[in-house]
Formats: structure tokens, sequence, C-alpha cells
């Protein structure tokens, strides 16, 4: 038996605590007892019905048999108790104990090098302990990113809702883009008054003002015209009554018309 232990050696070789295993096993010990007891209870109850059917007293009986199970799960649950410490004290002594004087490696320690100088270890715990922190960050990046997606997503949730909508209102527009569609391909046709100027300002400008020059023009004709149509009835009116003796009179020109004829003759 060794006089010296390391408990956290043993733990790092074995990958748990003895005293959990040993915890272990007293509890598999009591839950025995506890079926041992009941067992034995349902053995002596059926044994009191029995006489009870046969017309005995059973009500004594009934009495020592509760004071007997539990005498009896005490006495075993003390027994128990006592070897177990027994066997305890001397597991953590003899089986779960390593020697100070024996050289063993644990198996992820196989390998390393234990010749580095304290310095190059200090560097490395320092470096380690960068790149811990790197994680750390990187986590709590990836944690910023996902509370974004989330927000996100639960933005454009109403997308879902909004589909069938979306969908109906589509095909309106896509109709209507094919009569645009069917419009362009119309051949364009000459305007016989000339069509209208659409590469600037003063080209439209110009288009109009000849437009309404030229309507002015042509209404002008067509009130001379109408003029002379109407003198002409006039006069023939005239000379039917006055008679052909009397002869004609010059034609009275009325100031509007020296005005429109004037203004004609000087555009």
């Amino acid at each position: 038996m060794s006089t010296t232990a390391n408990p956290m050696l043993v733990t790092e070789l074995l990958g748990y605590q003895p005293q959990l295993l040993l915890d272990e096993l007293m509890s598999c010990v009591n839950e025995t007892i506890y079926e041992a007891v009941a067992h034995v209870e349902n053995f002596l109850n059926k044994w009191i019905d029995e006489k009870e059917e046969a017309g005995e007293d059973v009500e004594k009986l009934r009495q020592e048999v509760d004071y007997g199970m539990l005498a009896l799960q005490t006495l075993l649950e003390n027994y128990a108790d006592l070897a177990f410490d027994v066997f305890e004290a001397w597991s953590l002594r003899n089986l779960f104990v390593v020697d100070a004087q024996l050289p063993i490696v644990a198996p992820h320690h196989r390998g390393l090098d234990l010749s580095v100088p304290v310095e190059r270890e200090r560097e490395l715990q320092i470096e380690m302990q960068r790149e811990y922190a790197k994680i750390r960050r990187m986590e709590a990046q990836t944690m910023q990113n996902r509370r974004k997606a989330e927000a996100l997503l639960q933005s454009i949730s109403y997308v879902d809702t909004t589909a069938a909508e979306s969908e109906q209102a589509a095909k309106p527009l896509a109709q209507f883009l094919q009569t645009l569609r069917e419009l362009r391909s119309i051949p364009e046709t000459s305007d016989p008054k000339g069509a209208k100027p659409t590469t600037s300002h003063t080209a439209y400008l110009k288009w109009a003002i000849g437009k309404l020059m030229n309507e002015t023009e042509m209404d002008k004709v067509a009130a001379r015209n109408a003029e002379e149509q109407a003198k002409a009835i006039f006069d023939s009116d005239d000379s039917a009554v006055t008679g052909s003796s009397l002869g004609r009179l010059p034609p009275e020109i009325d100031e509007d018309d020296d005005t429109s004829m004037s203004s004609s003759s000087t555009d």
C-alpha cells in the first residue's frame, strides 16, 4: 500500500472521479436493501391475509409486521453503511492511488516535448490566450449577426402573406406590358400637316406658330370667299330691283374688311 496519493492524477487517468464510482455502488446497495425489505413485507402481508380469511384475529400480527419491517430496514442500512465505509476507505487507499515513484504518462500527454524552455512556454500560453480572445470575439460577432438576420427575417415576413396579392397584381401588369409591345410594333404614319417635333423647345414653338399662322390664313381666305359670294348675291338682287338702266353702284368697303385686307397684304 502506498502512502502517497494523487487524486487529480487518478481522475485524469480514469476520466472520472473515484468518489463518484463509490457513491454509485452505495446507491445500488441501498436500492437492493429496499427491494428485499419490500418483498419480505409483501410475503408477510399475504400470510396475515390468509389467517384473516380463516377467521383469526390478525391486528396484533399486523403491528408486529410493521415494527419488524422498520427494524429490519434500519438494521440492514446500518450494517451496509458500516461495511461500505470500510470498503470506501480501503478503495481510496489501495485501488485508486498512484505511487509517487511510479513513472506514468497519461495518454493525452504522450509524445509531448517536456524540454521546452520556460520562456517559450510562456509565449505559447500568451499566444493561446490571444487565440481564445479571437474565438470569443468571433462568437460574439456571430451572435450579433444572427440577431440581425433574425430581425431582418422578421421585418420581411410580410412577403409571405402578400405573395398571393402580388401574383394577382402581376397579371394586369403583364397584360399592360403586352399591349405596349403591340402598340410599339405598329408602324408610324406620316402626318400630312407636319408631325409634331420633339427635338427641342425652340423647334416646338416654331412648329406651333407656323401651324397657327396656316390656320389663320386659311380662315381669312374662307372669309373673303364668303364675302365675295354674299356681295355677288346682293348685287344681283339689287340689279333686279332697280333695273339695268340705273347701273351698278360701286361696292362699299367696310372698315373691318379694309383692315383685314391690309393686314393680309402686309402678311
